[in-house]
């Protein structure tokens, strides 16, 4: 069976980050919108370095939890930043589980690291929203 590509349309957030927020900018799929709340991030953390160039590397780290009982090729993070305002500043879509890697199976956790290096500056220094954009199932 080839695997199935899914987008996620509502929202999985962080720990630290915003409310959870129902996105219905498009139709999501039964079973990709009942998989969601399977996946679990942990432990995030940001931290910011200063690069070689001179420039601000910003990092989220933490720990994708595989809840359900589906294996997961693919995830697919909209990282959403604000400014002091709290107006959104900067929406950039990263993988969490990539799928040039070993699959999510039930009951696994993997670390992720999301580097960011083009940041606006008036961006608000805090954890941005983390809102699950696709699912691939393998």
């Amino acid at each position: 069976m080839a695997p199935r590509t899914l987008v996620v349309v509502c929202g999985l957030l962080a720990a630290c980050s915003r409310e959870k927020v129902l996105d219905t900018q498009g139709p999501v799929a039964p079973e990709v919108k009942a998989y969601v709340r399977n996946l679990e991030l942990t432990g995030t953390e940001i931290k910011a370095h200063e690069a070689f160039s001179g420039s601000q590397l910003v990092e989220i780290t933490g720990k994708v939890t595989n809840k359900g009982d589906k294996t997961v090729g693919q995830v697919d993070v909209v990282c959403i930043f604000y400014d002091m305002t709290n107006r959104e500043v900067s929406r950039q879509r990263v993988a969490l589980v990539r799928g040039n890697t070993a699959p999510l199976k039930p009951g696994d956790s993997r670390p992720f690291r999301l580097p960011f290096d083009d940041l606006p500056k008036d961006w608000n220094q805090a954890p941005p929203q983390l809102v699950i954009a696709a699912i691939k199932f393998v």
